[in-house]
């Protein structure tokens, strides 16, 4: 891997670490104000790989 490749990685996968870390502590905002089960589970689908997107969908909330 060049220099070039190395440091594009590096600059993309800190991007991804502030917008994880930012859906982590809002997140654990939501937790920790009591917020209702339907936003709780709105934003932990958010922090998952879109592969788990459709199995969390045909999960029933009632």
């Amino acid at each position: 891997m060049g220099g070039n490749e190395a440091s594009a990685f590096d600059m993309g996968y800190a991007r991804w670490l502030d917008e994880y870390q930012r859906l982590i502590n809002d997140l654990r905002s939501v937790v920790n104000s009591h917020v209702g089960i339907m936003n709780y589970a709105f934003l932990s689908i958010a922090t998952w790989p879109p592969a788990m997107h459709g199995a969390m969908m045909s999960i029933s909330f009632e």
